[in-house]
């Protein structure tokens, strides 16, 4: 006659399904609870008895643990089913993937890449200046009606090291005509190798033309001094600056990110069930 079998730590259910083998019940599957009381959907290696029992013993199951029973229907294969070891549950894949960590460095290399490359941009548009040097005299083409910025280069200028002088801008040629000429409101600066300025004037253009610039009371200074005539680099020092440095900062802080959240799941996910 075959044996009853206790499943130690563990309450049997009704819900199970019977199947006939030499007159005893096999029991395939049933839902079982922990000791702790905390439902639990465990699958059971098949199980021969004659009854189902309530055993309550010290085991206690874990989440995810899947119970596998060895068990034999034969009347002289021994007193009791002896208990495999619990197979190891797979480890669940931690989101957000690692992958995040790529599109994070990629976020900060185009940051970085948009940042050279409207630098090599500015430093070209500065370098197309027209200049004069000073003390002296010289003639600059402007090829349009507008604003125009005169910005004054020699050593320690972006540092504010601009000596005092008077400046004079006169039409060579008509149609060419000044309309105004004023102090540069704000700070705007550059400094590109061996090359560094600063905005110290605004100058108004009604017509086109060749103009004449006199700055005869200008210091000389050591390694030279120039008066550098264009359009403004206020708003390409913004456009250039602005989105990279947005780009990495957000690049760097996604990453930081990721790494907590992953840590924090991780975490848990070691962490040993109630």
């Amino acid at each position: 006659m075959p044996k009853t079998t206790e499943i130690p730590g563990v309450k049997s259910s009704p819900d199970f399904e019977r199947g006939q083998r030499g007159g005893a019940t096999t029991v395939t599957m049933f839902v079982a609870e922990s000791v702790s009381g905390f439902a639990r959907s465990l699958t059971i290696g098949e199980l021969v008895c004659t009854e189902v029992v309530e055993v309550i013993g010290p085991r206690r199951v874990a989440p995810g643990e899947v119970l596998v029973m060895a068990s034999s229907a034969s009347s002289g294969s021994g007193d009791e089913a002896d208990w495999a070891a619990p197979a190891p549950s797979p480890s669940a894949k931690l989101r957000p993937g690692r992958v995040w960590y790529w599109v994070a460095l990629l976020v900060f290399v185009a940051g970085l890449a948009w940042l050279l490359l409207g630098l090599v941009l500015l430093n070209n548009r500065i370098d197309s200046f027209e200049r004069v040097a000073v003390p002296g005299q010289g003639e600059v083409s402007l090829d349009h009606s507008g604003s125009y910025v005169i910005y004054y280069e020699g050593p320690g200028a972006a540092a504010g090291n601009v000596p005092a002088f008077d400046l004079t801008v006169t039409p060579v040629s008509a149609p060419a005509e000044v309309q105004s000429l004023e102090p540069h409101s704000g700070s705007v600066t550059y400094s590109f190798g061996s090359r560094e300025g600063r905005a110290v004037l605004t100058l108004e253009v009604t017509q086109p033309g060749k103009f004449l610039i006199k700055a005869p009371g200008a210091p000389a200074v050591a390694g030279g001094s120039w008066l550098a005539v264009g359009s403004s680099i206020a708003g390409g020092i913004v456009r250039v600056v602005v989105p990279s440095v947005v780009a990495m900062l957000a690049a760097v802080g996604g990453a930081i990110a990721v790494a907590l959240v992953r840590h924090s799941r991780a975490k848990r996910a070691r962490s040993p069930a109630p």
